[in-house]
């Protein structure tokens, strides 16, 4: 519960228009100092987590999700799940690594679904089931239901053409994308 509060804050801190840059970096210096100085690591089943590396863990799963939904997409956040990456906390690594590995698809397929989304509400159809029923309605209802048939043939059309040159966005489309990897200080020496 803490944890999604907490990614919702940050979140509303970050809208569009009013980006709150001295609380992004207390609070991504806090949870750098939580990633870097927690335990020693795990010496076997039978040792009980402790807190800082569970408070490491949740700390590494924070800053990939506000990754992951395009509110911190800096230089700050990649080096704070570079040092995950470099931790004696298995948990807490493979969190890291997976996130250097599967962060791109993760983000366009969380567009896909937005742009998805969007497409579903913009073609939802008001037949107006609890109003009267009257010649107006009937015409509109009509109207949407064309509308919507047109936008989904449009849609499927789109989809089985082969891209042009002048739409193919290549780099562009890789680069809006946000790949950590580029914004890592030091790829190699992590490798």
């Amino acid at each position: 519960q803490l944890y999604k509060h907490i990614v919702n804050d940050v979140r509303n801190i970050n809208k569009k228009g009013k980006r709150d840059e001295k609380v992004n970096r207390s609070i991504q210096s806090f949870l750098h100092r939580v990633v870097t100085s927690h335990g020693t690591g795990d010496n076997g089943p039978e040792q009980q987590e402790s807190a800082t590396n569970v408070a490491a863990k949740r700390a590494t799963d924070m800053v990939c999700e506000l990754y992951r939904r395009r509110v911190w997409t800096d230089d700050r956040t990649v080096a704070i799940l570079a040092s995950a990456v470099e931790s004696k906390s298995t948990p807490v690594m493979t969190r890291a690594i997976r996130f250097f590995l599967g962060i791109e698809e993760k983000m366009a397929e969380d567009s896909k679904e937005k742009e998805q989304n969007l497409m579903d509400e913009r073609n939802s159809i008001d037949f107006h089931l609890h109003s009267k029923k009257t010649k107006a309605h009937a015409r509109q209802v009509e109207r949407q239901v064309k509308n919507r048939k047109k936008a989904i043939k449009k849609k499927e059309d789109s989809e089985w053409t082969e891209i042009s040159p002048e739409e193919d966005k290549g780099v562009e489309a890789a680069k809006k994308l946000f790949p950590a990897i580029e914004l890592l200080r030091d790829p190699q020496g992590l490798a």
